[in-house]
């Protein structure tokens, strides 16, 4: 609960603060986001899924103000997105739609904001997206 009280706190810090102050937090913050997400297990408890919501959400508001300036950052949360989502597809025992949905949300600021340079990470993308619903 920790956890997620604490990503929480930092998407709000995100959500109100101006853009210089988000620079310095990508290099901080997007790293250790990127980490979370890639330490999550296949179906995480319900505590671990609620703070990896608040972690998605907070990346997607770090995403969508910054824009073009998470490009230096982009590998450090792009590949974690898209494992935990695979993983989430792939789970039978999927760890509910508040997660698929807020990591789709994270993937999609992140097409909006620098999707010209995603083609690493289409095939990727593509199966995530065209995953059948379970």
């Amino acid at each position: 609960e920790e956890m997620a009280t604490s990503w929480e706190l930092l998407d709000e810090i995100c959500r109100f603060s101006a853009l210089e102050s988000l620079e310095s937090l990508q290099s901080s913050a997007l790293p250790k986001a990127g980490a979370f997400l890639a330490s999550l297990e296949t179906a995480p408890d319900e505590a671990a899924t609620t703070a990896a919501v608040k972690c998605c959400q907070c990346v997607e508001t770090i995403i969508t103000t910054l824009g073009h300036g998470i490009l230096p950052k982009l590998k450090d949360i792009t590949q974690p997105l898209l494992d935990l989502a695979q993983r989430v597809v792939q789970s039978p025992e999927s760890s509910g739609l508040d997660l698929d949905g807020q990591i789709l949300q994270a993937l999609g600021a992140l097409c909006r904001s620098v999707g010209g340079v995603l083609s690493p990470f289409l095939g990727q993308f593509l199966q995530v997206v065209c995953a059948p619903a379970s």
